[in-house]
């Protein structure tokens, strides 16, 4: 089968952009064709010279959501790049189109110029929370018109998670609601050093150094780390791998607390997958998420994790036995949890095994793709169904 994976291109190193690298990187494995289409802004560079290493990618004209002033409603009054897009899949007239979005407005001059293209389509929803509830300005108004296009469109929508698939049933009203998935996320296995990176970071073998991958932004809630780290043993250490909007504020919030030296901020790195191999304990208190590729990224190097209890994580992680859920800003549950599995190695190396066991049989790149791979063939036989019908009438 011929893919052609489109993503409506939110940046480089988000983990919904990653998610479409795995999922070529899979569905090559499964004996499938898969080029990678994104936008040719120049923040998308650094994602199209990684999936080059894994299959064709086509640059083109695509204008990501967040870059639009009047986000939905600009790309839905944007024919123009609707049928731009729509020429471009043409030319390449693959088997099936898959578009990967962020959120529930996202992408949908690339939905409508999917559907003049009249090519089978599918398209991923990593954030399926409204956007009323995610607290966006004016997201009632902003739902009003997601919920109006994604019924109008009626192409099939992938969620990343069971409980993102009953947020997707929740938003969309039965009646109109197109096809909806759900197929989990999956990513690549970290293959770093733990050695190798504890140096670079000038750590003692006795310290416990805890620590996440992720965007220094609210979403991600970082100025709880410095709350947490307050309340952890002083040979606790917290490495943030990532960067953000938000890194000023949590170094200032760490300095008034004078925790500035048990806390490293990594920045961005290419390796950053790699260097989970340096820590002990995976941690992660966001607000909300779709389905973190992090926390399978941290499972695959064997690491048990703290996570909050939001919408993907709670797919992934069994409580009690890969790790921990709590509650968000919960900062006794957290200091709890984060504190047992520290001062108990074996707690944590058994935990961690069976984190690795779990992302091995659930969340590996082909894992991800088999289940993808399943959906392609149900959305093709509808497809070919519905035409046959069509050319009788």
């Amino acid at each position: 089968m011929n893919i052609m994976l489109a993503t409506a291109s939110s940046g480089s190193r988000g983990g919904g952009e990653l998610y479409l690298l795995a999922l070529a990187e899979g569905l090559m494995e499964l004996g499938q064709e898969v080029s990678i289409a994104m936008s040719d802004h120049t923040g998308m560079d650094e994602l199209a010279e990684l999936a080059r290493k894994i299959c064709p990618v086509h640059r083109t004209e695509i204008l990501n959501t967040y870059h639009r002033k009047t986000r939905s409603l600009g790309a839905i009054w944007d024919t123009g790049r609707q049928k731009q897009f729509r020429e471009f899949v043409q030319i390449h007239q693959p088997d099936l189109l898959h578009i990967n979005k962020q959120n529930l407005e996202d992408g949908l001059d690339l939905m409508w110029g999917a559907r003049s293209s009249q090519l089978p389509s599918v398209a991923t929803v990593h954030v399926t929370r409204s956007l009323k509830n995610l607290g966006a300005a004016g997201g009632g108004v902003r739902d009003q018109i997601a919920r109006s296009q994604l019924t109008r469109l009626g192409i099939p929508l992938i969620a990343v998670s069971d409980l993102c698939l009953a947020e997707l049933h929740e938003f969309l009203p039965p009646a109109q609601r197109p096809d909806c998935f759900s197929v989990s996320n999956g990513a690549f296995r970290c293959l770093g050093n733990r050695d190798q990176y504890r140096k670079q970071w000038a750590r003692k073998e006795d310290e416990i150094l805890i620590g996440t991958v992720a965007r220094i932004e609210a979403q991600k809630n970082p100025l709880f780390v410095c709350d947490l780290l307050s309340k952890l043993p002083e040979h606790i250490r917290f490495v943030w791998v990532g960067d953000g909007s938000m890194r000023g504020e949590l170094e200032r919030k760490c300095a008034q607390m004078k925790l500035q030296d048990r806390l490293i901020i990594d920045g961005w790195q290419q390796d950053a997958r790699e260097r989970l191999a340096g820590l002990d304990l995976f941690v992660l208190p966001s607000l909300y998420e779709g389905f973190p590729l992090a926390i399978l990224e941290a499972m695959s190097a064997g690491l048990a994790c703290v996570v909050s209890e939001v919408d993907g994580t709670r797919d992934a992680i069994v409580q009690g036995e890969t790790g921990y859920l709590c509650p968000v800003n919960d900062l006794e549950t957290w200091s709890r949890c984060v504190s047992q599995l520290c001062e108990d190695a074996h707690a944590r190396q058994t935990a961690g095994a069976a984190a690795k066991a779990r992302y091995e049989a659930e969340f590996s790149p082909r894992a991800m793709a088999e289940r993808t791979l399943a959906v392609y063939q149900e959305v093709l036989a509808r497809f070919d169904s519905n035409l046959r019908v069509s050319r009788q009438n």
